[in-house]
């Protein structure tokens, strides 16, 4: 079958954009092979190859700077891996209306340092290296620490460009905030994983930036003294621009991070209220705002836990984990958001999560509640030691007459909780 997926892409693309993928490799790891590795040069090739896939009748995984895999089938069959890496264009950027048009596959560092000089910024961060691309930021679909500041991902678009399963190619929105009418589809696309339609372009919004931008931190040698901080200032300091706790592999600290941003006086008095609240801290000082989130270190040699949970579960969740994990791995909560990343060696989460440890015996009363998902990476057994949120069954109704529709030979990957 690989060779009659080489002839017929090859015949499209031209040889040099089809690649076979037989071992495992850097290039496409962690997606397994055997597969084919397709790099289309335009929206119009990409959406040729999704459509000769559905003639084809064979299952396509798109995939952008490949810095967010997550828990990939493992069909023995092969597939096509379709990359965005060459939809790479500002198509338009309209400072005057704050909006930006561009390609999937444009990487969102780039784009940041072309609207940089305009004094503009994209309403969201990446957290994810300097790889990930503003179509697998959206396919991925998760809030960071601006959330609160400036409003949730799927908020910040204003069009989308998508083809579907069947090669049909959709179009949602606009370009200017005015011209934006009808359903809102694009907001279905985002944290999708690719499940109804692959991006091709999006119009999003822009923020102008703040005159005034720094960051606090607080450090704390005791967990409860920081959820204890981190808990007062969430409740009676609502206008911080973003609040995290942090904590780094080894006996380092736990840390409070804020972030300020507004007008000069505004973050100095907000500032002041900080210090205010949080008495009897350890160790604080005020250092100038990095662009981004905070995140564990990045490394090939490490897995990472991400999960979406409420606010409030995530002093539940760390006072019922295993001291000796915790003090093994790396960890970043968004008290706001509750977006979680938890970040160790293999050997730790062989150790902790292969067995029925008290790490995913931690979890278990919690999952019912959970608000987002779970995404381990590596994670061969991620749909037994972390399962989705349970959907409901008009949920699961809507969610499969949707696929059906958009996806009608299930080309495209299975959507979340499906």
């Amino acid at each position: 079958m690989i060779e009659s997926l080489l002839r017929r892409f090859g015949a499209l693309l031209g040889d040099k954009s089809v690649k076979p993928v037989l071992v495992d490799d850097g290039e496409t790891a962690p997606h397994p092979p055997p597969c084919v590795h397709l790099l289309p040069r335009s929206q119009d090739e990409l959406v040729a190859c999704v459509r000769l896939a559905f003639e084809e009748r064979v299952r396509v995984q798109p995939v952008g700077g490949n810095s967010a895999p997550s828990a990939f089938r493992r069909d023995p069959d092969p597939y096509l891996l379709l990359s965005t890496e060459f939809l790479d264009r500002v198509i338009e950027h309209a400072a005057e209306d704050l909006t930006v048009t561009v390609e999937a596959g444009l990487a969102i560092d780039e784009l940041s340092d072309q609207l940089r000089p305009a004094g503009q910024k994209l309403p969201f961060v990446n957290s994810r290296g300097p790889r990930s691309t503003i179509g697998g930021h959206l396919a991925v679909g998760q809030d960071g620490p601006t959330a609160k500041a400036y409003g949730r991902l799927r908020d910040q678009i204003l069009g989308m460009t998508v083809v579907h399963g069947d090669g049909r190619v959709a179009r949602t929105g606009g370009r200017v905030v005015k011209n934006v009418t009808g359903f809102d589809l694009a907001k279905l696309y985002v944290g999708s994983r690719g499940a109804f339609g692959i991006v091709l372009q999006t119009t999003l919004r822009l923020r102008a930036e703040e005159r005034a931008a720094c960051r606090i931190e607080f450090d704390f040698a005791d967990l409860k003294d920081a959820l204890l901080a981190g808990a007062t200032l969430r409740a009676r300091a609502p206008d911080l621009f973003s609040l995290q706790l942090a904590h780094a592999a080894g006996k380092s600290p736990w840390r409070i991070q804020v972030r300020l941003r507004g007008e000069e006086a505004l973050v100095e008095a907000l500032g002041e209220e900080c210090f205010a609240l949080v008495r009897g801290d350890d160790d604080r000082r005020i250092l100038p705002d990095q662009t981004g989130a905070v995140a564990p270190t990045e490394s090939t040699q490490w897995r990472e836990l991400r999960a979406g949970i409420r606010p409030s579960e995530i002093a539940p969740l760390l006072n019922s984990l295993d001291s000796e994990f915790l003090s093994r791995v790396s960890f970043v909560a968004d008290l706001e958001t509750g977006l979680v990343r938890m970040q160790s060696d293999p050997e730790t989460w062989d150790h902790y999560l292969i067995p029925a440890s008290s790490f995913t015996g931690a979890l278990a009363p919690l999952t019912p509640a959970l608000t987002g998902d779970f995404d381990l990476i590596e994670a061969h057994a991620w749909n037994v030691l972390f399962p989705w949120t349970a959907p409901t069954r008009a949920a699961e109704a809507v969610v499969s007459r949707l696929k059906s529709n958009f996806d009608p030979s299930a080309v495209l990957p299975k959507p979340p909780a499906y």
